[in-house]
């Protein structure tokens, strides 16, 4: 491994599966609210089509949308979405096993984009939170603003799944493909998965 002293991971889709997340609480809407998964998933994206970008997702204006799409108890909503079962089964399978190696040799934290509650949340219900260093959170809406790229340590090194972020950051950045995604001019360091970092 070469000599990083400090490790900051993006959260979507490089620690935590974003996509299965959804689906799990998805499919457990739909049960709830006597619908099929395709109604739930109109809902959703009538949330998402009164939004700018999808950065400005916020988890408690979803619920609040669903509970008026389909006209029922908004707080029944929250007991599903926030269930920490579903948090723990969207971790990508190497997660916990490479964040506890990682923790022994050096200082982990975290660089991500989203609201801050709710990106925290994940790490909690999922149950990772306690391999990183508190004073290494770097959470913000839009976390590749030169102002916000400026306050991360010199000395660290990110891992993130967005190809714009690792070619915004740099020598700094390895870049975590996990959707096999067209690489022929990326001339940085890519791994597939979370074990690959074990061997740079």
């Amino acid at each position: 491994m070469r000599n990083m002293r400090i490790i900051l991971f993006d959260i979507d889709g490089t620690l935590f599966d974003s996509k299965k997340f959804m689906n799990l609480v998805r499919v457990e809407l739909a049960s709830h609210l006597g619908v099929n998964e395709n109604d739930v998933y109109k809902g959703v994206e009538d949330y998402y089509s009164y939004l700018s970008s999808n950065t400005d997702f916020n988890p408690h204006k979803l619920l609040e949308h669903l509970s008026g799409f389909f006209k029922t108890d908004e707080e029944s909503l929250k007991s599903i979405f926030w269930d920490d079962k579903h948090y723990k089964e969207a971790l990508y399978p190497e997660t916990i096993k490479v964040l506890k190696n990682l923790q022994k040799k050096m200082d982990l934290g975290i660089f991500s984009q989203g609201f801050e509650d709710f990106q925290m949340h994940k790490l909690i219900a999922s149950g990772i939170l306690q391999y990183f260093n508190k004073k290494l959170y770097y959470i913000s809406r839009k976390k590749l603003d030169n102002a916000f790229i400026k306050t991360l340590p010199n000395e660290a090194v990110v891992v993130d799944d967005r190809i714009e972020a690792v070619d915004k950051l740099g020598k700094m950045a390895i870049w975590i493909n996990r959707n096999n995604e067209d690489e022929a001019n990326f001339k940085g360091e890519m791994i597939k998965d979370l074990n690959q970092l074990m061997l740079i």
